[in-house]
């Protein structure tokens, strides 16, 4: 048993070196554009940009959003805070961030990008995101238990492939298809379902940072009222 056992540990670090040598290759190779200002660090706008690129995708896109989900949320909102290229290049070497950069790369390769499949909307198949938008989400549970082809309605898809969200109050948001990390970054949902809440959460951001400074893409406000006038004008 024991040549046996130690085979399989030596197997299973070989992966972890080439994975994590794999990982810090990718970085390397994709830095010049994460690192906008060429400034040898990356700040919070920065990667946050990079979430928002519609040309970042896959293993790229995984590993954006893992470094900011580990890294920059943990570290508070405060928009000075950055990380040298030698520190990111380290997170490499952490199991954990590795096994969290494969489940988003797996995640992306099984989940729809169709606003609506068979069945939608269905709470019952997505939970809270990285977006701390509970609030907005429990009031689109209202709606869609309730009104679930009024919410229906409020997508239209338009030639350009952008999608416009409409407002029970009035108010429209035009927003771009959701791009490969802000798939990851929102809201989880069951990979047989559309993206539907991802769209909404992305419009309803967009819409936000129109009243405010912030550029994160978690910055939705806690606002229950504001929330309920927007989604069902206020009925």
């Amino acid at each position: 048993m024991k040549p046996f056992f130690f085979i399989m540990v030596w197997l299973g670090s070989a992966a972890f070196v080439q994975g994590a040598s794999h990982l810090s290759a990718r970085i390397k190779t994709c830095w010049g554009r994460w690192d906008a200002d060429a400034s040898n660090t990356l700040e919070r706008r920065e990667i946050v940009a990079t979430i928002k690129d519609a040309s970042v995708k896959g293993l790229e896109a995984a590993i954006a959003v893992t470094l900011y989900k580990q890294k920059y949320i943990p570290a508070g909102t405060g928009k000075s805070f950055s990380m040298a290229k030698e520190d990111v290049l380290a997170v490499t070497e952490d199991a954990a961030f590795i096994s969290e950069v494969d489940a988003g790369v797996n995640r992306l390769g099984k989940l729809t990008r169709k606003l609506f499949t068979t069945g939608d909307p269905n709470l019952e198949t997505f939970h809270q995101g990285q977006l701390g938008d509970c609030f907005l989400l429990a009031n689109i549970g209202l709606l869609v238990n309730h009104r679930t082809e009024q919410f229906k309605s409020m997508f239209e898809t338009l030639a350009s492939g952008d999608i416009r969200v409409s407002y029970g109050n009035g108010e429209v948001v035009t927003v771009a298809p959701l791009t490969e990390g802000e798939l990851l970054f929102g809201a989880a949902v069951n990979r047989n379902v559309g993206v539907w809440l991802n769209v909404f959460e992305k419009a309803w951001g967009e819409r936000k940072q129109e009243t405010t400074t912030s550029n994160e893409p978690g910055s939705l406000a806690a606002d229950e009222c504001l929330y309920s006038e927007f989604l069902n004008g206020g009925l």
